[in-house]
């Protein structure tokens, strides 16, 4: 099942690299507004649901071509989380497939194709990072939160949400290292996994988004909650993922707000 998921995800990885100096060729259509979707993300989607059908009979459910969101067992895909970041040439963006059974996230894989990184996690199996060809566990270490670095989604799909934004980035540009908002939460979330970050916090997020994310954190010794500090998080689309050290002072300075 993984190394499958791991294929799909570096063929459309592969897909997006193909085609991104192509873009001026290409259609490119609002969802929403700041929500962007191009036949390059139609593209990629095929790719990954062409190399899953070898598993027949396991529902996908996809951003972009849909599919059985109450399949009791599922792949759950983004093939391209960070579109606009791609359409303007931004090398943050990423590949993200999660497989669910019996409501539970089993096993995720998210690929960078920028930087040829791959993440994944199955269940009680670990973390792990490929890069150069190296592979090594990962597990969130934990800083002290003034020393620490975050990252934020933008609250696009819940305009209401706008000033909790505003105030929650001030607040930890003043007790943090730093806020960065990248516009891609998958690798946000990868990134807390690795270290790189110590905490995400995204608004109003699809289950595509965060479902390969769920399992790579928490395999990495994240919590993984939504911004209540409960776990319905696929249901509310609000998560708060954080190493173990600053978790609960993060938690407390959303709820604060």
């Amino acid at each position: 099942m993984l190394n499958l998921m791991l294929k799909a995800a570096y063929e459309a990885g592969c897909f997006l690299i193909e085609n991104k100096n192509k873009l001026t060729d290409i259609k490119i259509e609002e969802k929403g507004k700041n929500d962007l979707v191009s036949d390059i993300d139609r593209g990629a989607e095929r790719v990954i649901r062409r190399i899953l059908r070898e598993k027949q009979g396991i529902p996908i459910l996809g951003e972009e071509l849909g599919g059985k969101v109450n399949a009791e067992e599922k792949f759950i895909i983004d093939p391209l989380d960070g579109t606009t970041n791609y359409i303007h040439k931004i090398p943050y963006y990423g590949v993200s497939i999660g497989y669910e059974k019996g409501g539970e996230i089993c096993a995720g894989v998210i690929y960078d194709p920028e930087r040829n990184v791959t993440y994944y996690a199955s269940e009680n199996g670990g973390s792990f990072k490929i890069e150069n060809g190296n592979e090594k566990k990962m597990f969130a270490k934990g800083k002290n939160i003034e020393k620490s670095i975050i990252s934020m989604g933008f609250p696009f799909r819940a305009n209401g949400k706008i000033n909790k934004f505003l105030q929650l980035f001030g607040d930890f540009i003043f007790e943090t290292h730093g806020v960065r908002r990248m516009g891609a939460a998958s690798l946000n979330i990868a990134n807390v996994a690795d270290s790189v970050f110590d905490a995400d916090i995204e608004f109003k997020l699809a289950p595509w988004d965060i479902a390969a994310g769920i399992i790579i954190a928490k395999e990495a010794g994240c919590i993984f909650r939504d911004h209540k500090g409960k776990k319905n998080y696929m249901k509310t689309g609000d998560i708060l993922v954080a190493n173990r050290k600053i978790y609960e002072t993060i938690l407390r300075m959303v709820n604060d707000v």
